[in-house]
């Protein structure tokens, strides 16, 4: 009788151990999940934010392409066209930055693939022509390129645009002070003959 009620205080004794040792894991088990949701909620908050910020960065690099191709409307046609050919070949890397961003955010080493898929559908031979000129450009375009990760794409595409602003506004310039210094030797040539004349 005795062995048996020690046995029956044996169990009940480890039953309520067993049963506040449960309901401990159960408040963990809550207190996980909740956590699990706020960084899910965090998460998605992040890369949603991820998303508009490439969406804008999308419309700002081709607002500032388009704004490079209207100023080029201002030059004389062969250099036009020169500047236009180079505008083409990064074209489809302004066209499609938002998949190229977007596709790159969550996966390093992405930006290279999805870029020629996107290239690829302009034509085959896109891509290469775009490499080729990114081999013969400057050093920190080539750096920004082979770094195959997202900050290497932004900065890419920021450096291009700055340096097709920049070569435009020379251009102009150039053509500007070309045609008024033509308009300078019309007037001069026009003053010495009124003064021959008088």
């Amino acid at each position: 009788m005795l062995f048996s009620l020690a046995i029956i205080v044996v169990f009940v004794l480890t039953s309520v151990y067993f049963y506040f040792r449960a309901e401990a894991l159960e408040r963990d088990i809550i207190k996980q999940k909740r956590s699990l949701k706020l960084a899910q909620k965090e998460s998605t908050s992040l890369t949603d934010t991820f998303v508009i910020i490439g969406q804008k960065n999308a419309d700002f690099a081709k607002h500032r392409l388009t704004a490079i191709e209207e100023s080029l409307e201002a030059l004389d046609e062969d250099v036009r066209e020169a500047q236009e050919s180079k505008i083409r070949t990064i074209s489809p890397l302004i066209n499609y930055y938002n998949v190229i961003f977007h596709d790159s955010i969550n996966v390093k080493g992405r930006v290279m693939k999805v870029t020629k898929e996107c290239f690829d559908g302009v034509s085959p031979r896109a891509f290469q022509e775009f490499v080729t000129f990114i081999k013969h450009g400057e050093q920190h375009l080539g750096r920004s390129w082979t770094s195959n990760s997202l900050t290497g794409f932004i900065t890419l595409v920021e450096s291009l645009l700055l340096d097709f602003e920049k070569t435009t506004k020379e251009l102009v310039l150039a053509q500007e002070n070309e045609e008024s210094d033509i308009e300078n030797e019309d007037e001069l040539m026009v003053f010495s003959h009124r003064q021959r004349a008088s």
